[in-house]
C-alpha cells in the first residue's frame, strides 16, 4: 500500500519541490516561494473550477422566480411544492425536468448492451 501511495504522490511532490526550488533559485526567499506556489496552484486548478461552478449556477438562478412562485402557491404543503418543482411536464429549462426519462432510457440502453433483461410491468417508471 505504501509503494502504491509513493507511486501516486511522488510525481506531485517532485513537481511541487521543483517549482519551489525554481522560485528560490530566481531569488525569492522560501516564504515568498511558498506563497507564489500557492497562488500558482489556485490560479491553475481552483480558478477554472470556480468559473465552471458559476456557469452551472446561472440557470438555477434564472429559475429562482419560478421556484419562489411555486413556494408561495403551495406554502402549506411541502409535498406539493416538491411535486411542482420536479414536474417533468414543467416549464422549459427546469433543472430536473427530463432527468427521469433520460435515466430510464440510459438504463434500457445499458440493459440492451449488457444483455440483462428489461424490467416488465405496468408501473410508469418501468415503461
Amino acid at each position: 500500500m505504501i509503494h502504491f501511495l509513493e507511486r501516486v504522490f511522488s510525481p506531485l511532490a517532485n513537481l511541487t519541490s521543483g517549482v519551489l526550488e525554481l522560485f528560490y533559485s530566481l531569488g525569492a526567499p522560501w516564504s515568498l516561494s511558498i506563497i507564489l506556489l500557492t497562488v500558482m496552484v489556485r490560479g491553475a486548478v481552483l480558478f477554472p473550477l470556480t468559473i465552471r461552478q458559476v456557469k452551472n449556477m446561472r440557470p438555477i438562478q434564472d429559475l429562482k422566480p419560478e421556484m419562489d412562485e411555486i413556494r408561495s402557491r403551495y406554502k402549506d404543503d411541502r409535498r406539493k411544492q416538491q411535486e411542482a418543482m420536479m414536474d417533468p411536464q414543467g416549464a422549459p429549462g427546469q433543472p430536473l425536468a427530463g432527468f427521469h426519462a433520460r435515466a430510464r432510457a440510459d438504463a434500457r440502453l445499458h440493459n440492451d448492451v449488457s444483455g440483462h433483461p428489461q424490467p416488465r410491468g405496468n408501473h410508469p417508471e418501468l415503461r
